[in-house]
């Protein structure tokens, strides 16, 4: 039976939250810190995605070659001719900075030799095929019950149509919760606020719309089921999808505004980080009094989705960034990965 290589799901330690007092941050207190956040994580770069974001399985093939000190210690380390293969084309995938599921072929080459894994051998020519799971990408907030699409993005145009499908939900997310904060008697300027959220989003539609248009791809129509209006649900919904989420969309569009493309939407990514980051403030503003709704054991379960949806940054972003075309100003995946955890630790300090 092959060996089969699975990433670790990285875990981070997070005390998030964890008391009243924390959750009556002021307005100026979190613009503070967001900004603070966004500035810090952007000397690095980033990348984001949900909890609820849709998979497909891909496979690609990989090639390259192991040699000196590496070749040694994957011979080394390995008992088996089929591992030592396996472990080479980890290597090789990783050092191109792809991800690895399962490696589901592997094949070991050394010119005139029948015995590629000998010791005599300084270097081994490995082709493998590997399989990846791609994750559903996350621009801001999705409504409550919004259906994911599984679709497998291929290029610069279905790029931008999955990213104008999931600002299109943005816009139906914020006037759902705006029409629910309403009528459950919250501060008029949080209903506002997410009303005008709404309207930020129906122009980043437009704008991802358009490049994606440009690049011969139509935007796939926002499909939602009805959801539960219950405080928990709404808490844990925008601890989730507004605090971690939108939040973290912000230095996406920043680190996309500073090295996309010019003719990709760097205009275009700047107008968009502005508002998320706003968004974002607003997100954490609305944590704060819809855990002064809920009791004791509410207010854990909320704490715990949002810790959740930290701990699966990083593994998602990685994987996130390895499905986005060149161009658009995102990072490698291991860089994705080490942002999704700092970003992570920080809005926990």
């Amino acid at each position: 039976m092959r060996h089969t290589r699975i990433r670790p799901l990285v875990i981070v330690g997070l005390a998030y939250c964890t008391t009243l007092d924390k959750h009556a941050m002021t307005r100026r207190s979190h613009r503070h810190r967001l900004s603070n956040v966004l500035s810090i994580v952007l000397g690095l770069v980033t990348t984001g995605c949900c909890i609820n974001a849709p998979t497909v399985e891909n496979e690609e093939v990989y090639d390259g070659i192991v040699a000196d000190d590496v070749l040694v210690e994957i011979r080394a380390g390995n008992p088996t001719d089929d591992e030592r293969c396996d472990a080479a084309c980890t290597e090789i995938v990783e050092r191109q900075e792809g991800v690895v599921d399962e490696v589901l072929s592997c094949s070991a080459m050394v010119e005139d030799s029948d015995l590629p894994w000998d010791p005599s051998h300084t270097q081994v020519e490995i082709t493998c095929i590997v399989q990846y799971t791609a994750q559903g990408f996350c621009t801001g907030r999705r409504p409550q019950g919004h259906r994911e699409l599984l679709a497998e993005v291929d290029g610069v145009g279905p790029w931008f149509a999955m990213h104008a499908h999931l600002e299109r939900a943005s816009v139906a997310a914020f006037a759902e919760l705006a029409t629910w904060l309403e009528g459950r008697g919250a501060p008029s300027d949080l209903v506002e606020r997410c009303r005008a959220a709404a309207s930020d989003e129906i122009v980043h539609a437009d704008l991802m719309a358009a490049f994606a248009r440009r690049g011969g791809a139509e935007v796939p129509m926002c499909e939602a089921e009805t959801a539960p209006d219950d405080v928990l649900t709404v808490a844990i919904h925008n601890a989730v999808e507004g605090c971690v989420h939108e939040s973290f969309a912000a230095i996406v569009a920043a680190h996309q505004a500073r090295h996309a493309a010019v003719e990709l939407g760097r205009d275009a990514f700047a107008q968009i980080a502005g508002d998320e980051l706003r968004h974002g403030e607003l997100a954490w503003e609305l944590h704060a009094w819809l855990l002064d709704q809920l009791d004791a054991d509410g207010r854990a379960l909320v704490e715990r989705a949002q810790a959740e949806a930290l701990m699966r940054l990083p593994e998602r972003a990685a994987a996130n960034a390895h499905a986005t075309p060149a161009g658009l100003g995102w990072p490698a995946p291991a860089r994705a990965s080490e942002m999704a955890r700092r970003f992570a630790t920080l809005m926990a300090a």
